[in-house]
């Protein structure tokens, strides 16, 4: 059971590190054909949000 608990740890972390890569690429992507979404990026209270949610969840 530990092995899977570590397992769980391990993948959050990595998980978490793609998420803080998304956030610091977001503005330099932001234009790129192949990359624009339906939807507006999320506004500056909303991605406020988000960063304090991943930090507190540590």
């Amino acid at each position: 059971m530990l092995a899977v608990l570590w397992e769980v740890k391990r993948l959050r972390g990595l998980v978490v590190r793609a998420s803080h890569l998304h956030w610091t690429f977001r503005d330099e992507l932001k234009g790129e054909p192949c990359l624009e979404e339906d939807r507006p990026f999320a506004t500056e209270r909303e991605l406020r949000r988000r960063a304090n949610a991943i930090r507190n969840a540590d």
